[in-house]
């Protein structure tokens, strides 16, 4: 089904009925909570116990979290969208917070250690401690951000599904932080029309 295990259990994602909490139905099944966000809740569930928690009063769906995909991430931003005009102008993103929301941040101290990233990032793990696995995308995303407002303070968010996603949004948002990047997506998630819940 493509659900990823993890000391034999499955990762899903539970989405409530209206009025009704998932994460009861969750504890009643002997899951294990990861995460929570707008009722979604995220969790490790016995494969056995899926039919039980699927059929609970308080669900509405359990399916695996959303596969999302990094997007292409190619260089040379800074001429191709002005940026060295406006740094020209002394608008250097000082004073400015960026939060790049990512699927991983590998190679993040090489990045560092050669100056293309500075030291001072702020880093959080929404993403089960596959903060520095994967591939460089991300990492590639933050230092075109860097580039582009090199004065900016960078904070780097590592997420692993919509719930994640969400945890990551108010993490920044209760951090200050008043611009946010994301590069990746989740095929087939929704209708993209705007009227699907949260995540």
């Amino acid at each position: 089904l493509g659900l990823r295990a993890d000391r034999g259990r499955v990762r899903v994602v539970v989405e409530p009925r209206p009025s009704q909490s998932a994460a009861n139905a969750v504890r009643a099944a002997g899951g294990e909570i990861e995460a929570s966000y707008a009722g979604l809740v995220q969790a490790l569930v016995v494969p056995s116990e899926l039919e039980t928690l699927s059929r609970s009063p308080e669900v509405g769906y359990v399916r695996p979290p959303h596969r999302f995909v990094p997007q292409s991430a190619t260089g040379e931003e800074v001429p191709a969208s002005a940026a060295d005009h406006f740094q020209a102008a002394l608008w250097s993103g000082a004073g400015v917070k960026v939060a790049v929301i990512g699927l991983g941040f590998a190679g993040l101290a090489d990045r560092q250690a050669s100056g293309d990233l500075p030291e001072d990032v702020v880093t959080q793990d929404f993403c089960g401690g596959a903060f520095g696995t994967g591939s460089e995308h991300d990492t590639g995303v933050a230092e075109i951000v860097h580039e582009v407002a090199p004065a900016a303070q960078l904070y780097l968010l590592c997420i692993d599904s919509a719930v994640t996603l969400g945890q990551a949004v108010e993490y920044a948002k209760a951090n200050g932080v008043t611009i946010i990047n994301t590069s990746f997506t989740a095929l087939n998630e929704s209708r993209a029309d705007g009227s699907g819940g949260p995540g």
